[in-house]
């Protein structure tokens, strides 16, 4: 990229969003914004990009280093345009597990209002069923003990973060 800088006079606006690189032979996407270059992505192939899928995974990126809920240094001057990079690249900010726009703090959400219990039973929860999690649990039983799971288990549903499937529980 230097050496293209130069060749270019230091000129941004000369990158085009799709770039070739000779060196590793792959593509890579970039992203001009203010005076930074962002690489978001680098394939093989022109026919995997999907520029689309590419910008709302870098939105998400940003928002959730904004939120604490992923560290990403590189990224702090764009936390305050994360507006603008919506309009730019026509993308909302979303994510598969948060809805964002319906939290004030999905950090807060997540460490502070899952009890250690609560927490274990999440981590217990891939495609389960109550026995399932009940087995993996077994280093906790005590009096009441499917009676707590099962609670722990439609708590954690009421919060929205697992769904029952039939006899299944999984994550959202």
């Amino acid at each position: 990229m230097r050496n293209f800088l130069l060749d270019n006079h230091w000129n941004l606006g000369a990158f085009k969003q799709i770039e070739f690189d000779e060196e590793t032979n792959s593509y890579k996407v970039l992203e001009v914004i203010g005076d930074k270059i962002y690489v978001l992505d680098s394939f093989k192939t022109k026919e995997d990009i999907n520029l689309n899928e590419l910008h709302e995974k870098f939105l998400n990126k940003i928002f959730k280093h904004k939120l604490g809920l992923a560290q990403h240094p590189d990224l702090d001057e764009l936390r305050d345009k994360i507006p603008a990079l919506e309009d730019k690249f026509n993308i909302e900010v979303q994510d598969e597990v948060w809805s964002f726009k319906e939290r004030k703090n999905p950090l807060n959400d997540i460490i502070f209002n899952l009890t250690p219990f609560q927490q274990s039973v999440y981590d217990e929860v891939n495609n389960s069923s109550f026995e399932d999690i009940k087995k993996s649990l077994i280093r906790f039983k005590s009096k009441n003990f499917d009676e707590k799971i099962q609670k722990n288990l439609e708590d954690l549903i009421k919060s929205d973060l697992i769904v029952k499937n039939g006899n299944y529980y999984a994550k959202k």
